[in-house]
């Protein structure tokens, strides 16, 4: 059962209590008909005061909150139960009569509601309408223009078949409403139909956005109707119309003179002379009361924040395997457990790249020179410079302090000696098995001791990590639990801290407050792209206005 009319029959005046139960535990039922008796029913107002009551105490609308038409009903009803207290309807209570005179004669009530709609699941009196608030003496205080949360018929609108309309807010990249992304901002569509009234539209969280949206679902009647967007900030409004979307001018709208006048006083309170957007024909034919319920949210895809996307992965990848073919693998493991090893160095990888775009980027991009890498060991705390400091005085109590323990460090002569191993020509040149010359053996050590003294390039560079690996966890039960704990351990824990933290580069594609954040700041983000992209000076330049390049600064 979702339609029932009882209109213009008699009912009890404890039928309240009956329809109590059907209004609150019916699961179809979406509209009710009652009242509204050609005749003269003693019960009428008792009724329809009881269920404008009952819908302000289910409804969490402030416009269902308790109206002057429900207060004087409440009076006429507490007059005529003193009435009959005063001995039968020929004696009234004081005042009752003038009571009645000025309670408007009951109409019939209808109520609605629309399980398809979100935002029209609660039970609320479509028929007779509200009436409209007395006028208030002029102030100069400015007095808020109402705002609706959504909109339906002042009739049923299963008679009236009324269908659903969605209107959806895109926030363009450039031009009139791109700055309405910004969380202080509100976005309102005001249709034809509700003579213009403020509609607020919601912001939209669908997974992997591009672009902040607003929407709202509303029940429109059969006809052909006309819109415009606004949106607020402060105290300053402005009128929009979407890009892209057909627009009209207003002469050649088809609205009544009550939309008319609405529309020209709107024009001249915002100050806005341009276009409308007109809605395709609504029409009636084939209508049917809808049988789901309104749409449940999407279900957002199983994303882990961390992974990587496959652009990125993919290009990391290539670095991949160009690393592993000019790394000595044959110098840090046996030749049997190389798969393992090279297995761990994959998953790993991703931060290994990170950690040498830190260390890279404080150096000689795109390679590290050799100085910082004993930068980079100290930094990790593994490496013991001893008692006494580089520049001669002797390290203080805190920093001795880390030293202590049992974890084995690095000294600076095992530093030297894996930058030489790293750095060190492993394939002895071919001469066809002819005697090399002296000044030919003098030429090789001079390009090897040259070569020796170069920047580290990026395999390098992850191979001395590696290297390091294997000296500070000498006890592991394989080298790639070495490597592993190595990274988990020192790396991520000592060196990947904010603010050079690991990023969860896939975090955008979950809805949440930061992909909400992110579309926010769409426009300034593209525009901080268009003008600071273009080459690694620009970039720099960037940080420099944002403060960015201190001690940390990569």
């Amino acid at each position: 059962l979702a339609h029932l009319d009882l209109a213009e029959n008699l009912l009890p005046k404890d039928v309240m209590a009956e329809l109590s139960a059907v209004l609150t535990w019916s699961c179809s039922l979406v509209a009710v008909h009652i009242l509204g008796y050609p005749g003269d029913d003693p019960h009428e107002a008792h009724i329809a005061d009881a269920c404008r009551r009952w819908v302000a105490a289910n409804n969490e609308d402030e416009e269902y909150l308790p109206s002057p038409l429900a207060n004087k009903l409440s009076e006429s009803t507490a007059n005529s139960a003193a009435a009959e207290e005063a001995g039968g309807t020929g004696q009234r209570a004081e005042g009752g009569e003038a009571e009645e005179e000025h309670c408007p004669p009951p109409e019939e009530v209808v109520l609605c509601r629309a399980l398809h709609v979100r935002e029209l699941t609660s039970w609320r009196i479509v028929a007779p309408p509200k009436p409209p608030p007395p006028e208030e003496k002029p102030s100069s205080a400015k007095k808020p223009e109402p705002v609706l949360k959504t909109w339906m018929p002042p009739c049923c609108w299963i008679c009236g078949q009324s269908t659903v309309m969605e209107y959806r807010w895109v926030v363009p990249d450039n031009g009139p409403g791109s700055d309405t992304a910004l969380s202080s901002v509100r976005i309102f569509v005001r249709p034809s139909f509700a003579n213009f009234a403020r509609i607020e539209l919601k912001r939209k969280r669908t997974p992997g956005a591009r672009r902040v949206q607003f929407g709202v679902s509303v029940l429109v009647p059969p006809g052909r109707h006309y819109h415009i967007f606004e949106s607020e900030q402060g105290l300053t409004a402005t009128l929009l119309t979407a890009p892209d979307v057909p627009t009209v001018e207003m002469p050649e709208m088809s609205i009544n003179g009550k939309q008319r006048e609405a529309l020209e006083q709107l024009c001249r309170k915002r100050r806005y002379n341009g276009h409308f957007h007109a809605s395709h024909q609504v029409s009636s034919e084939g209508f049917a009361i809808p049988e789901q319920f309104g749409k449940e949210d999407e279900k957002e895809p199983d994303v882990d924040p961390w992974a990587e996307e496959p652009r990125r992965l993919e290009r990391l990848r290539q670095c991949y395997e160009y690393d592993m073919r000019e790394m000595h693998l044959c110098d840090l493991c046996h030749a049997g457990s190389e798969n393992e090893v090279k297995a761990t160095l994959w998953d790993l990888y991703g931060r290994l790249y990170e950690v040498y775009a830190v260390v890279a980027g404080r150096s000689q991009w795109p390679t590290v020179r050799q100085v910082d890498v004993y930068s980079f060991f100290d930094e990790a705390k593994v490496l013991d410079r001893g008692s006494q400091d580089p520049t001669g005085g002797s390290l203080s109590e805190s920093t001795q302090s880390e030293f202590s323990g049992n974890e084995h460090r690095l000294s600076v002569p095992d530093v030297q000696r894996m930058i030489f191993s790293t750095m060190a020509i492993q394939m002895e040149p071919d001469t066809g098995g002819r005697k090399i010359s002296k000044s030919a053996k003098h030429a090789a050590a001079v390009e090897q001791q040259t070569q020796e003294g170069q920047p580290l390039t990026r395999p390098q560079f992850i191979e001395m990590i590696l290297r390091a690996a294997l000296v500070i966890n000498s006890d592991a039960p394989s080298v790639a639990v070495a490597f592993s704990n190595f990274v988990d351990d020192v790396v991520v824990k000592r060196v990947l801290v904010p603010p050079l933290s690991l990023y969860p580069r896939s975090l955008v594609l979950i809805t949440g407050e930061y992909s909400d954040a992110l579309l926010s700041g769409r426009k300034t983000l593209r525009e901080a792209w268009e003008r600071f992209s273009g080459s690694l000076g620009q970039f720099n330049a960037l940080s420099q206005l944002l403060k960015l390049c201190d001690r940390s600064f990569t």
